[in-house]
This record gives C-alpha cells, sequence and structure tokens, in this order.
C-alpha cells in the first residue's frame, strides 16, 4: 500500500515538474531593445546594453528582462495599465530622475493593454524629494 501511494505521488511530482519546464521552455521573446542609458528594474541596478524581453510561463504578469550577453537579467512582476486612442508601437517606458531611470512599463504593438512595473522602494524615496519623472521612450524590434 505505502509503494503504491509512493509511486501515484512521485508520478504526479514528475507531471507537475515537466508541466513547469515546458511552460518555461515555451517562454516568448516579445521584444528586443538596446538600452543607451544604466537603468533600474525595481530596485535592482542593471547596466546599458542589448536586452531581450521575455514572458515568464503564460500570464502576462510575470516578465523577465535578460541582457544578451547573458550578464544581466532580472524577473519582475507587473500588473495590466491602459492607454486611451490607437495602439502603438513596441515600447519599453522609463521613468527618469535626474540621471537615474526606471523602468515603467511594456508595451507591444496595437495593444491598449500594456503591463505596468510596481514603483520600487529606491523610487518612491525620489518622489518623496519632490522630484519629478520624465517619461523616456525606447521603441524595440518586436519578435
Amino acid at each position: 500500500m505505502n509503494r503504491k501511494v509512493f509511486v501515484g505521488f512521485t508520478a504526479l511530482l514528475l507531471l507537475m515538474v515537466l508541466g513547469a519546464v515546458s511552460a518555461n521552455a515555451g517562454s516568448p521573446i516579445i521584444a528586443t531593445v538596446n538600452i543607451p542609458f544604466d537603468f533600474f528594474i525595481g530596485d535592482k541596478a542593471m547596466p546599458a546594453g542589448d536586452y531581450a524581453v521575455e514572458r515568464s510561463g503564460v500570464s502576462n504578469q510575470y516578465m523577465f528582462l535578460r541582457s544578451a550577453q547573458g550578464q544581466a537579467g532580472d524577473f519582475f512582476v507587473t500588473h495590466p495599465t491602459e492607454t486611451r486612442g490607437k495602439g502603438h508601437a513596441n515600447k519599453l517606458v522609463f521613468k527618469r530622475y535626474n540621471t537615474q531611470y526606471f523602468l515603467s512599463s511594456i508595451w507591444t504593438a496595437d495593444n491598449l493593454v500594456g503591463q505596468a512595473l510596481y514603483t520600487s522602494r529606491h523610487e518612491r524615496e525620489l518622489l518623496a524629494r519632490a522630484e519629478k519623472p520624465v517619461l523616456t521612450v525606447l521603441t524595440v524590434d518586436a519578435r
């Protein structure tokens, strides 16, 4: 009896692992972009360079930004945000405070719903000092 339970549990665990691996293996690259300035994803500093934007799994909520050289990357959580009017090009939107850039949102072509990042602790500190952000938009190559 214990052996049957063990075998059943092991088979179930194996199916769950294989499902997770196949979901991540199919993670599509949404876009590639050259980011010409150092920036932050949340509180993590990222160097300037070429990056790929990827979905992590089937949800748009979890994203991954990976450098072309594989030396830098970060997972981040987003939430849907909408725009008024017509769809637009693929783009990354950054908020700039003096010389510091923060990734703010990701938009795909002709889609009125984008994915916005949550405001980080570091960015909230800048806002508390009454610093006003300037939006910087980078058009990206879609995949």
